[in-house]
């Protein structure tokens, strides 16, 4: 769960710090923690604060996963990239007869394919 999440939906409920860890059974600094992403509630502590706080349970797990960095994008579309271009380089080589049908460039080629069909297969 978001920190920032956590602490406007606990201003908007009035509360301090200390009085929703009081509800919680933990300290005020513990929530303090939370809000400044220090630390992260327990699944002990995770549904009472979804009620206390009036969250729905699928407004909690949308706004809790972390959207993908630049660096995570460029990352899987250089691997998807690489891996076509080795797939298409071998299956050419393949076909001109530059290279046997049972070598293990073959392979890499096929598993380039798995791998590239694998990612776009997650991604949707």
């Amino acid at each position: 769960m978001d920190g920032k999440l956590i602490a406007e939906k606990r201003k908007e409920k009035g509360l301090t710090q200390d009085a929703l860890g009081a509800m919680l059974g933990i300290s005020g600094k513990a929530v303090s923690k939370w809000e400044r992403g220090l630390s992260q509630p327990d699944e002990a502590h995770m549904a009472r604060l979804i009620d206390l706080l009036g969250l729905s349970v699928e407004q909690e797990m949308v706004e809790s996963e972390p959207p993908p960095t630049f660096l995570s994008i460029v990352r899987n579309e250089l691997f998807r990239i690489l891996s076509v271009g080795v797939m298409i380089a071998v299956c050419t080589c393949n076909l001109m007869g530059t290279i046997p049908g049972d070598s293990t460039a073959v392979s890499i080629g096929l598993s380039a394919a798995v791998f590239c069909f694998d990612t776009m297969v997650r991604e949707k």
